[in-house]
């Protein structure tokens, strides 16, 4: 079916750039239920819109990564060929500190499919991840200089597809 398209006006309000200092993630395998957009078609933008809750088993649900102010950023770009294109969004944050933890969530993360929220300054939360394709996990460490730099990790959560506005309910794990 042909897309409608409609005229797109300036948005008013905050249109502040940048994410907020958390980056939610959790494992693809710890979800009951991954929901999707349920009203495409409806309204331009339903289409990306998911507003049904994910679901988690009980020991389950997003953990918080803390990031350092200004290090986030949520990017995507069209990738392919002609006749042949998808979208590519990532998650890049940087995390301070060189420690056992830290460490050793990178080590175990890489081997992991995510579903990935940012939350923008705006306060809309966009996912990154789904069921079928769930964000790659990939990161870099650096202890920076006595005379500066910055001592810890960077995560970047990386994704084929679209990227998603979430309006369900955050469930964290407990």
């Amino acid at each position: 079916m042909a897309y409608d398209y409609k005229k797109l006006t300036k948005k008013g309000g905050n249109n502040a750039p940048g994410i907020k200092k958390k980056v939610l993630v959790a494992p693809v395998r710890t979800f009951a239920t991954i929901s999707e957009p349920t009203n495409a078609g409806t309204t331009p933008g339903d289409g990306i819109v998911i507003s049904t809750d994910h679901t988690f088993g009980l020991a389950d649900g997003f953990v918080e990564l803390y990031t350092t102010m200004d290090t986030g950023e949520l990017t995507g770009e069209l990738i392919g060929e002609r006749d042949s294109r998808s979208t590519n969004p990532k998650v890049v944050a940087s995390h301070p500190g060189l420690y056992a933890e830290a460490i050793e969530f990178a080590d175990k993360a890489k081997d992991e499919d995510w579903i990935v929220l940012v939350e923008g300054l705006d306060g809309v939360l966009i996912q990154v991840g789904t069921q079928e394709l769930g964000a790659d996990f990939s990161y870099s460490f650096g202890s920076g200089k006595v005379s500066g730099g910055y001592k810890g990790l960077v995560f970047n959560f990386e994704s084929f597809g679209k990227a998603y506005i979430y309006e369900g309910v955050v469930t964290l794990k407990p």
